[in-house]
């Protein structure tokens, strides 16, 4: 397990794969823009051509793509790294996919249950500074052998717990998130709530962060008095994460309303060109949103 694979080397994937590299594991490195990975090939790592040669040079690959449609392309795709995943190697998903793709990317690559590679879901929580210090909470679903197998090199990355058998991870990671981007829209609402009334923004943001969204305040407030987005998690991946929320917990009869309003707003934020920025964007986005009407109470 020494010669590692490393598939998605964007805003999350790069810090995580440095660490893995200044672990002292070798790595085999793929990224579809491959100017991305120049850091890692100074560290040593082996830039390879396409996923297919990272399987063929890895005892374990990882991946940490946008989502589901990214890696059924790494796995599936022509030169997808699905040709060489043999009964002895392991793929550890990091990417946030949604518990019912993975469990079909299960049936998929194994099809009669434990004749396939080891396969590993594990979402993580945390942005680019967690991710450079090693500091990402990483949640795994996989049976207890298999995790056994991977708990050491996933603690390079972070703390590493074991939620539940395989998709258990993604599901968890959904959770979550479905809090994360709702928080984020009401924050925004509450705002836009706020200025409809005429109060002075800096002395709301201070009487919001003594209350129950303190914590989200108090990570946003600069981003929005600044009015600097730069991303750390992007609003067009807020989006992607609240429809896989929906797609995986909901049929026609029963919704989740809150989510299914904070997709809306996302999609808003990307029509409006802002889908690249900081997911906090949204509370701009919902702003100009509710200010078209009536911007003060007296009005």
């Amino acid at each position: 397990m020494d010669r590692i694979g490393f598939i998605g080397t964007g805003l999350m994937g790069l810090p995580m794969a440095t660490r893995l590299s200044t672990a002292g594991y070798c790595l085999s490195v793929w990224n579809r823009t491959t100017s991305k990975t120049r850091s890692l090939a100074q560290l040593g790592a082996t830039i390879e051509l396409t996923p297919l040669d990272v399987a063929r040079n890895s005892q374990i690959v990882i991946t940490m793509l946008e989502g589901p449609e990214a890696l059924d392309q790494v796995v599936f795709g022509d030169m997808g790294i699905s040709r060489a995943m043999s009964s002895d190697k392991y793929l550890i998903d990091m990417s946030t996919t949604g518990p019912k793709y993975w469990l079909e990317l299960v049936d998929r690559l194994d099809p009669h249950g434990g004749s396939g590679p080891y396969l590993v879901d594990a979402p993580v929580l945390g942005s680019v500074p967690q991710a450079q210090a090693g500091e990402l909470a990483i949640f795994v679903g996989a049976n207890l052998n298999t995790f056994s197998e991977v708990q050491d090199l996933l603690g390079t990355l972070g703390e590493v717990t074991r939620v539940g058998g395989p998709g258990a991870g993604q599901s968890l990671k959904l959770v979550i998130n479905s809090s994360l981007v709702s928080l984020q829209c009401v924050l925004g609402e509450a705002l836009a709530l706020a200025g409809h009334f005429g109060l002075d923004t800096t002395m709301v943001l201070d009487a919001l962060e003594r209350s129950s969204l303190e914590p989200v305040v108090r990570k946003k407030r600069h981003n929005i008095q600044s009015n600097d987005f730069s991303a750390r998690f992007s609003a067009r991946n807020a989006h992607k994460d609240a429809r896989l929320i929906i797609e995986n917990s909901t049929s026609k009869r029963d919704t989740l309303k809150i989510v299914e309003s904070s997709l809306e707003y996302f999609r808003d934020a990307i029509e409006s060109g802002d889908g690249d920025q900081d997911y906090s964007v949204v509370t701009k986005t919902i702003r100009a949103r509710l200010s078209r009407g009536t911007t003060q109470l007296e009005q």
